[in-house]
């Protein structure tokens, strides 16, 4: 089961929902079972940040990778916010949207490389050029989504990124 965790006492690490967890994200997690804040949560579990402008697309992915066992999501709706949440539960994998406003994705993505080196990224975008592509593939390893196959190639991209036992 799939958990979403802040330290708030030392030693222990309870399952809860982020800050910016909407109602309906609460009410969703709730209904397949993915709420229990009465255990403590056991093993660490890969962290996994989404990074998005637009709240339903990043309520929509951050509801399909909370079906997964052993990951942690967190999120956050621009650059700058994300370069705050890197520094505060250093994901292991950042999935972040090309297209932003203030600071696109790969401008994030190359501050991220120099804030947390060992952190992996993965792109999404509806739009983009092959030249784009080919940037991305050539600095920063390819990890590239169309948001239309979100669904089916998101979890596995994610899944070959993580260390062995995440």
């Amino acid at each position: 089961m799939s958990r979403i965790v802040h330290t708030f006492c030392p030693n222990t690490v309870y399952p809860v929902l982020p800050r910016t967890c909407t109602n309906s994200c609460i009410a969703a997690r709730y209904a397949r079972g993915l709420l229990d804040v009465s255990m403590p949560a056991k093993t660490l579990a890969a962290k996994i940040l989404v990074v998005d402008n637009r709240r339903f697309l990043r309520d929509s992915v951050c509801s399909l990778l909370a079906d997964q066992s052993d990951w942690d999501v967190y999120e956050a709706e621009n650059g700058e916010m994300a370069l705050d949440r890197i520094q505060e539960v250093e994901p292991d994998v950042v999935v972040l949207a090309v297209m932003m406003p203030e600071m696109n994705g790969l401008e994030l993505a190359s501050r991220i490389r120099h804030l947390a080196p060992g952190t992996r990224i993965v792109f999404m975008s509806i739009y983009y050029t092959p030249q784009e592509a080919a940037v991305i593939t050539r600095l920063f390893g390819g990890n590239f989504i169309q948001k239309s196959d979100l669904g089916t190639e998101l979890i596995p991209t994610i899944s070959r990124l993580l260390p062995k036992g995440s």
